[in-house]
């Protein structure tokens, strides 16, 4: 998102794990090579 006053941030649920924390502005989110399924996302917009 390009837009200065504002910023995303998201979680992602994750299989046998649950959900994970908030991260934001392409930051990971969930698990690397473990085979397990993003079952979830949960996306906001913030105004800063």
């Amino acid at each position: 998102m390009d837009n200065p006053n504002y910023y995303v941030r998201y979680r992602t649920y994750i299989q046998n794990k649950g959900w994970g924390s908030w991260v934001s502005d392409g930051e990971m989110s969930g698990t690397e090579g473990k085979c397990l399924r993003l079952e979830a996302i949960q996306i906001e917009i913030v105004k800063k």
